[in-house]
Formats: structure tokens, C-alpha cells, sequence
């Protein structure tokens, strides 16, 4: 994989592997479209890069994202990457006083579901292009149960 000259997006790009990520792309030399919900926290990195566009957004949320494509489609035709890192965790008991059930679905519908749909609209833009690629992240609570993520 070129790691060289590409348009990567990046979700999950304000904090931790996202924006790590996002800081060695750029010493590489690429575009990156980098998102985040927190918008101020997210143009704040992106203003230290030296070719990074912020676009806040929650890939939760299928209108959101729809906003998403439609801005990468029409400033970033040229994208060739996907870098699928934003996730959601919660920290509650499994008998507590939490609605665990909610927990659960915001982990599902930001974790997993979005990848699912952020995969299925940009493929076709990845599609013909030279070195495109699809990384996605996930996290070792996935694997190893932990009593503070019990539905995670």
C-alpha cells in the first residue's frame, strides 16, 4: 500500500488512533478529510496539518452522513482511502441503573453499523481508483470481556 499522495478520510480523527493517524498521513504527504462530532476540538488538530479539511459530523446519524459524501463527492472526488476509526464506549454496570439497552445500540449503530453504511457509500468511489483501501479499527474490548463494557 502507497502510503504516499493519497485522499484519505478518516473518521474518528480528533483524538487518540484517529488523529494519530491523521498527524503520520500527513508527514506522508496526503489530503486528509478528517472527522469528528466535536467540531471545535476537530478543526483545532486539523488547523495543525498542513493539508487536512475538517467536516464535522456524527457517522451515526444517516443524514449526517449523507452530508458527508455529498461533501466528499463534490471537494474530494479524488479519494482513494477510507480510514474507518471512530468508535463509542461506555463504562456502566450490566445490573446498574443505566439503560443498558441504549448503551448497546449507540455502540452498534456508531461501532459497527456505521462502518457497514460509511463502507457501502464510498466504495463506489474507491471503486477504479490506484491504491485504494479500506481500513477499518476495532478494539480489543470487542475481544476481552470487561465488566465496564458488558454489551460492548
Amino acid at each position: 500500500m502507497d502510503i504516499t499522495g493519497n485522499t484519505i478520510l478518516i473518521t474518528g480523527a480528533a483524538t487518540g488512533i484517529g488523529l494519530e493517524a491523521a498527524k503520520l498521513f500527513d508527514q506522508h504527504g496526503n489530503r486528509l478529510i478528517m472527522v469528528a462530532r466535536n467540531e471545535d476540538r476537530l478543526e483545532r488538530e486539523a488547523a495543525r496539518l498542513k493539508d487536512a479539511h475538517p467536516f464535522a459530523c456524527d457517522i451515526s446519524d444517516a443524514d449526517q452522513v449523507g452530508r458527508l459524501v455529498n461533501y466528499v463527492r463534490s471537494e474530494h472526488g479524488e479519494i482513494n482511502m477510507i480510514f474507518l476509526n471512530a468508535a463509542v464506549t461506555n463504562n456502566y454496570q450490566l445490573f446498574g441503573d443505566e439503560d443498558m439497552f441504549e448503551h448497546a445500540s449507540e455502540e452498534m449503530a456508531t461501532n459497527y453499523l456505521s462502518a457497514v453504511r460509511l463502507t457501502q457509500l464510498f466504495e463506489p468511489l474507491l471503486r477504479d481508483k490506484p491504491n485504494a483501501a479500506i481500513i477499518i479499527t476495532t478494539s480489543g474490548v470487542a475481544l476481552v470481556r470487561d465488566v465496564q463494557n458488558p454489551t460492548y
